[in-house]
């Protein structure tokens, strides 16, 4: 259906980058695989998607994704630091990076915060359908009682700032986030995302944000936030929280795979489109979701000349 007209939001697509997908394989059902997706963003000129899960690296699932549609599209993959792997454990680090991974990404759902979040309204996610999952305890920070970067986790940094790969801050506190963001830079950590702030396990001000940003990191905003079942801003709030915290440090990403969402090509599309109906300009999700994600990646952006 793409190819039959050209509306802004699917010329938008051309060249686009998201950087926050689920597909399948899973321990959670997900509404496409790897290579179904990256078929999905061939077909719309995408520029090139990164794999994430909260359970494994994906960096081998990226690779025979790209090979499947001859590398039309760069598929991406990195390391989530849960329990599934490890949780700090730098040797997982190692073998991600040099298997080609892109991204290092905090815990998420093995997070201290994630957890003391669900707990405190007693909703313990250890089952997933017929799955049910091993206790995950308190959780993982990556600070210890005294407020300080653990030596695990600043051995990770420094192989981060070595490879000169993405630190995301995954489902950390606000607090978790402020500390890690200072000692990663000491570190010489040159890209740090901030993976959706706006996320109601997180909930950081826009003060916040705009502090970060000065600090030289980049937000992330997620279609998901927008979806019936994880809604948690209005689209015009969404798009004030861009402006304020700034075009230059700021990317929109889907965070899509859900089985009750649009697949993450449909709902990129349509996130560009309700950006667009709420003010953004066509210069300025340019910016959102090709130059500054490909920054990020250290990769060249590439837009059809029509």
């Amino acid at each position: 259906m793409y190819e039959t007209f050209k509306r802004l939001d699917v010329k938008l697509l051309e060249g686009a980058i998201d950087l926050h997908v689920h597909p399948a394989p899973d321990i959670f059902v997900r509404l496409v695989d790897a290579i179904e997706l990256a078929k999905q963003a061939a077909t719309v000129g995408m520029r090139g998607i990164v794999l994430k899960c909260h359970f494994f690296p994906t960096v081998f699932m990226a690779y025979f994704a790209r090979k499947a549609v001859e590398n039309s599209v760069d598929v991406f993959g990195g390391i989530v630091l849960n329990h599934y792997v490890g949780g700090f454990n730098p040797y997982a680090v190692e073998a991600s990076i040099k298997a080609g991974g892109k991204i290092v990404w905090m815990p998420t759902i093995s997070a201290a915060n994630h957890i003391h979040y669900y707990r405190s309204r007693g909703k313990e996610k250890w089952k997933l359908g017929d799955i049910r999952l091993k206790n995950m305890g308190d959780g993982l920070s990556p600070i210890n009682k005294r407020g300080e970067i653990t030596p695990e986790v600043e051995e990770i940094l420094g192989m981060i700032a070595d490879a000169n790969i993405i630190l995301a801050t995954g489902h950390l506190s606000v607090h978790e986030i402020e500390v890690l963001v200072d000692e990663a830079r000491n570190l010489g950590v040159r890209k740090i995302l901030i993976n959706h702030p706006s996320f109601r396990v997180i909930n950081m001000s826009i003060q916040k944000q705009r502090e970060l940003a000065k600090k030289g990191a980049y937000l992330e905003h997620v279609f998901l936030l927008l979806t019936p079942m994880w809604y948690t801003m209005d689209p015009k709030d969404m798009v004030k929280m861009i402006r304020e915290v700034g075009i230059k440090h700021s990317v929109i990403a889907t965070d899509l795979g859900q089985i009750h969402n649009p697949s993450p090509i449909d709902g990129l599309r349509t996130f560009i489109q309700i950006l667009l109906e709420n003010g953004l300009k066509p210069s300025e999700i340019r910016s959102l979701v090709v130059e500054n994600p490909a920054d990020l990646l250290s990769i060249e952006t590439k837009i059809k000349e029509n």
